[in-house]
């Protein structure tokens, strides 16, 4: 996609002192790193223009909130885009802040999902570490008994 800084200011009043030729150089360099699988550095540029956001405004856009909530869930980095959104439903000014709500409620049942997943891997890795110890316990009892003399 290629944006324009006229384009931009339409699209965004609420930041338009921001938006300028690097700020369009950022979401076409958050583009390109997106359709070549880089999304960890598409992450970071997404990050740097939230905090760029907020040093100009407390209001999280909500185009940024969405495009970095969308690529978190690209890593699934459940639990960063649940906190995210419930900062950007914090920052707004009016109550009608609905347009992340389903994004929200989704985020929510895969980062418990994901919860419950590292539980269950941790309880199996517990079950191995039992099994693991009482091998090396029936090893050692048994090894003892061969070195012990036969009377």
């Amino acid at each position: 996609m290629t944006y324009t800084t006229d384009g931009l200011v339409r699209m965004y009043r609420n930041i338009e002192a921001l938006v300028d030729d690097e700020f369009v150089q950022t979401l076409e360099e958050v583009d390109s790193r997106s359709r070549s699988k880089d999304v960890t550095g598409a992450v970071e540029l997404m990050e740097q223009l939230l905090e760029r956001c907020l040093e100009e405004s407390p209001v999280i856009p909500d185009w940024v909130c969405g495009r970095l909530a969308s690529l978190y869930r690209t890593q699934k980095r459940f639990r960063d885009e649940v906190a995210l959104i419930e900062r950007f439903q914090a920052s707004q000014t009016t109550p009608d802040c609905t347009r992340l709500n389903a994004r929200l409620m989704k985020a929510r049942a895969c980062a418990e999902r994901m919860k419950d997943s590292d539980s269950v891997m941790l309880e199996s890795v517990r079950a191995l570490r039992l099994v693991s110890k009482s091998r090396s316990i029936a090893t050692a009892s048994s090894e003892a008994k061969m070195a012990s003399p036969a009377l």
